[in-house]
């Protein structure tokens, strides 16, 4: 068996990721009565959707310097073909913020003015929020964040502090405005019993175990590439690459503090550990990294199997 042609077939990715799209829909299909519907097309779009722009953030910031659609292909593996975690407006709303919250804080290096991107990355994330509101605990990984790349100042925390102020800002007037009825405001403000409400891995079945430990393997596994690289990368793709890599410990952390809302940790967990999966298996072929790649796929396409 030739490993480097095997590893060549899958770095463009065009091949296996149109027959994973084609066996996503198929898959969707076969476990949802409600294949016609409006809510149906909607949530696989906005995750097929979601998965493009993941690889607009790759290809816009130079994340893999490798041109691949591995990125694509891997989020859709881990979320499309898995019974547990079907796509929720919710886990994909959620999804879609933290996605478009990566791509204002790196456009920040782009920038003189970071506290810009700071207020739009707020306002994301507070109206996000109202549909899921853990979203909140992401303001401190815009400040870790803002640190690691060197854009955290006095103007760019307070323009986060400004972007969550205004959202409310907007509510406690329309709650004047409407007849001064304070209970419109209060009902909106965070609950901070239910946000920081822990119960780790209550709940959490053999698959969730299973499919937590095969991605836990490989966020270690990736991560261990990173470092070992580091001096052959270039300096902004190890920035990037460790940054994301924090996220998705801090990620994971919550995915088992909190397992009640597993389905929206599970969807943003995916996102930064497609990149760095990708960027692990698009480097040169070694043999033992091209086997991961091929047992990973494998065990993730009988994902829907296990019980």
């Amino acid at each position: 068996m030739n490993i480097k042609k095997i590893h060549g077939f899958f770095i463009p990715g065009h091949i296996p990721l149109t027959l994973l799209i084609l066996g996503f829909i198929l898959f969707r299909f076969l476990h949802t009565e409600e294949g016609g519907s409006l809510e149906f097309w909607g949530l696989m779009t906005m995750q097929t959707g979601t998965a493009f722009l993941l690889l607009y953030l790759n290809r816009a910031f130079i994340i893999i310097r490798r041109r691949t659609l591995l990125p694509v292909f891997f989020y859709l593996l881990f979320t499309g073909l898995n019974p547990a975690y079907h796509c929720t407006w919710s886990s994909g709303i959620a999804s879609l913020c933290v996605l478009l919250f990566f791509i204002f804080l790196f456009s920040t290096s782009r920038q003189s003015y970071p506290q810009g991107n700071a207020f739009n990355i707020a306002l994301i994330l507070t109206l996000g929020s109202f549909v899921w509101q853990p979203l909140l605990f992401f303001f401190l990984v815009l400040w870790l964040g803002s640190a690691y790349l060197h854009e955290l100042n006095f103007r760019s925390f307070f323009g986060s502090l400004t972007g969550f102020a205004v959202i409310y800002l907007f509510i406690f007037t329309g709650s004047i405005y409407l007849g001064d009825n304070p209970d419109i405001f209060m009902d909106k403000l965070p609950d901070l019993r239910a946000l920081f409400q822990f119960r780790p891995l209550e709940g959490f079945t053999r698959p969730d175990y299973m499919i937590a430990g095969a991605l836990f393997v490989l966020f270690i596994v990736a991560g261990s590439n990173i470092f070992s690289r580091s001096i052959s990368e270039n300096t902004k793709t190890i920035v990037s690459l460790s940054f994301l890599y924090i996220v998705t410990f801090f990620v994971f952390v919550f995915l088992f503090l909190q397992p009640q809302w597993k389905n929206e940790w599970f969807s943003i967990l995916c996102l930064p550990l497609s990149l760095l999966v990708a960027h692990l298996f698009s480097m040169p072929s070694r043999w033992l990294i091209t086997w991961l790649m091929l047992l990973s796929i494998a065990f993730f396409l009988t994902v829907p199997f296990l019980k």
